[in-house]
């Protein structure tokens, strides 16, 4: 997906422009400005998976290759954190939708740990 429209779905979302608007490029300069610093926070969390080879700052014309469930926490945080630049308060739903993308993706990069079993063993099975 491309920067410019990882911005434009995120100022979508907040209702500041409407599907397919070509946004235009001030506001698309500053919410670039935020998407890298949201990149540069998520790429400290492991567990968000941000690709190593993504490197930052990202310019404008670039184009990133990423699972879609990165995507849209990207998106997602993107229009929240643009929110009060446009005066405008994200909504509960959008707020719940970026905390649920959030909790899954995290659960998705998860590695779970095995543990030896506590049970004990006798001749004819568990007790």
């Amino acid at each position: 997906m491309k920067v410019t429209e990882i911005i434009r779905a995120a100022l979508t979302r907040l209702g500041i422009y409407a599907t397919g608007e070509e946004v235009p490029a001030d506001d698309a300069l500053a919410a670039l400005d935020v998407l890298n610093g949201i990149l540069s926070e998520f790429k400290l969390q492991p567990l968000l998976g941000v690709p190593d080879c993504l490197s930052l700052p990202l310019d404008i014309h670039e184009t990133i290759d990423w699972p879609k469930n990165l995507e849209r926490l990207v998106i997602l945080s993107l229009a929240i954190d643009l929110a009060p630049d446009y005066g405008v308060e994200p909504s509960a739903t959008l707020v719940n939708r970026r905390n649920g993308a959030m909790t899954v993706l995290k659960q998705s990069n998860a590695k779970p740990i095995f543990t030896k079993s506590a049970w004990k063993h006798n001749r004819y099975g568990c007790y």
